[in-house]
């Protein structure tokens, strides 16, 4: 099983990914920051109907006490929402302990083929991301520049499309109905993301 560790979440509502984690190990104790009121509701509702224990605080993650740092700081998908993703990556470390860990995952909205359709069919999707930190290259970058060592960075999951926030009428619902098929259609095909593109980017590092 492993020894038990602090696994703090940044941006964690609604707790979904809290409770994926805590099915793979539910020996750790996790904890989560978010700055929305309402989503960290739902996120206690949700880890209490589980029957899980986890300490949730609402603020800013950039400036809240970190009481002693986590074993492991994590987000998925937050850092991509930030002009300067580094600003919300120091975060990141100066809420880990020394020689803890930092994951992170962003989507990879930057290929050229997912970026031309969010251009026609979800400019709002674009507006509120940075594609400039989508690549393995910027990322790995990203995380080295706040101090980070032995980083590794890497890519998962297939040629996925979001599907979100697509315009509104006919051309809008048509492409989040295509994107929806091709989500479900795709894992079926194996290594076709090698082929094409993967929808998640992953990097991890350690705060010396």
């Amino acid at each position: 099983m492993g020894q038990a560790i602090d696994v703090l979440e940044l941006g964690c509502a609604p707790g979904s990914m809290l409770l994926r984690m805590h099915q793979q190990r539910p020996h750790h104790r996790y904890q989560g920051v978010d700055m929305a009121e309402q989503g960290l509701r739902i996120t206690s509702e949700r880890l209490r109907a589980a029957g899980i224990a986890a300490e949730l605080r609402q603020g800013d993650a950039r400036t809240i006490d970190p009481r002693g740092g986590a074993d492991l700081v994590v987000s998925f998908g937050l850092i991509e929402h930030f002009d300067d993703p580094s600003e919300i990556l120091r975060a990141h470390v100066r809420l880990a302990r020394r020689g803890a860990h930092v994951a992170v995952t962003v989507p990879n909205y930057a290929h050229p083929v997912v970026r031309g359709l969010l251009e026609r069919f979800s400019a709002e999707t674009l507006d509120t991301h940075n594609l400039t930190i989508m690549s393995e290259r910027a990322l790995q970058t990203a995380l080295a520049s706040v101090g980070l060592v032995e980083v590794v960075t890497g890519a998962a999951m297939g040629p996925v499309l979001p599907s979100s926030r697509p315009r509104p009428g006919l051309a809008g619902l048509s492409y989040r109905t295509g994107a929806r098929a091709w989500n479900l259609a795709a894992p079926s095909i194996p290594g076709l993301g090698r082929l094409l593109w993967d929808g998640l980017l992953w990097g991890r590092g350690r705060r010396p």
